[in-house]
């Protein structure tokens, strides 16, 4: 899964850092950070991620929002799998955002472990999807082979 795009939604530059073994692990790429649903909205067309990652406890909005940006999500050509991380599980909670359309709840004190295996265990939603990944991937090795990789916490490299 080299070459894919991350859309992450948080505030907090130490949760970033902690996600950086499961971002890594789910393939080199593109790392594109909002901070907040409302800006990730505004994003998600033009970064077309293969993952949105919400930081929940620090990106926490009105319902109206998060299902703005899964409707936004779900039109287009390859959506992505929207994962909310929460600090603890609450079954009130998941079956809430499961309701409006979220693809992963996990809580990161109980599932932190499991975050790496979710992300690989996802494939891609239609099958034109791998081969504009490679695509995308190709483009993105020949500008960084003339302008150095973009990755500016460094997260993914």
């Amino acid at each position: 899964m080299n070459g894919i795009t991350i859309l992450t939604v948080t505030k907090d530059a130490d949760w970033l850092v902690g996600m950086r073994p499961a971002l890594h692990a789910a393939g080199r790429g593109r790392l594109v950070v909002a901070d907040s649903v409302q800006e990730a909205d505004r994003l998600l067309e033009f970064a077309k991620p293969r993952f949105i990652v919400v930081d929940w406890e620090n990106s926490r909005c009105p319902s109206e929002e998060l299902a703005a940006l899964l409707w936004k999500n779900s039109i287009q050509s390859r959506p992505a799998l929207v994962m909310i991380v929460a600090h603890d599980y609450r079954v009130d909670e998941a079956t809430q955002l499961f309701q409006l359309g979220v693809d992963e709840y996990i809580s990161a004190s109980d599932h932190g472990d499991a975050l790496v295996t979710i992300l690989k265990s996802h494939k891609p939603r239609n099958a034109g999807a791998d081969q504009a990944d490679r695509a995308h991937a190709s483009v993105n090795e020949a500008a960084n082979g003339r302008l150095g990789a973009f990755d500016p916490v460094g997260l993914l490299h």
